[in-house]
């Protein structure tokens, strides 16, 4: 509905994301060099295939209005990608490389240099559903040892909670 152009108000917890946990991983420093070369190869990319210049749709240009609540746990290997993911963006608008991220981010590597047997760039068939370019994210940093207990929505409702709410847009 957002990409028609209305954003309805949405609450996600726990949403899976389709990219490699880093956040679960120790070396921060190497998530950043990570997550930096992965934009500049994928930006680089969309830059020789000329994917930037209109390609994404007018469907998609409606996408960015829209800012759902996130609400996702720290520990939880499926959904805690994004606050790496949201991290990041702000911290390449920071140093001024926010294009980069902006257009690295909606493009999927796999779609790009693959296809999917269609016109890809087809605003029909759109490759942005996997990515948010803005959202208001609630993370939970309640230390839990089990699965359940990082993933389920229960952990939502627990009065000891620790959280953190952050906000990224490009």
């Amino acid at each position: 509905m957002a990409m028609s152009g209305l954003p309805v108000e949405a609450y996600i917890f726990n949403p899976p994301i389709s990219l490699i946990p880093l956040e679960q991983c120790v070396n921060h420093k190497l998530n950043c060099v990570y997550r930096l070369t992965r934009d500049l190869f994928k930006a680089g990319i969309a830059k020789v295939l000329d994917l930037d210049e209109g390609q994404e749709g007018p469907r998609y240009k409606n996408l960015p209005s829209w800012r759902p609540h996130l609400f996702v746990n720290q520990s939880d290997v499926i959904c805690s990608e994004y606050i790496g993911y949201f991290n990041h963006v702000v911290t390449m608008t920071e140093v001024g490389f926010g294009e980069i991220s902006r257009l690295a981010s909606g493009y999927s590597v796999r779609r790009m240099l693959f296809g999917d047997g269609e016109n890809w760039s087809s605003s029909s068939t759109p490759d942005h559903l996997h990515f948010l370019p803005s959202a208001f994210m609630i993370v939970n940093k309640t230390e839990a040892s089990e699965f359940y207990n990082k993933h389920g929505i229960h952990q939502w409702w627990n009065h000891m909670l620790k959280q953190s709410t952050t906000f990224s847009s490009y």
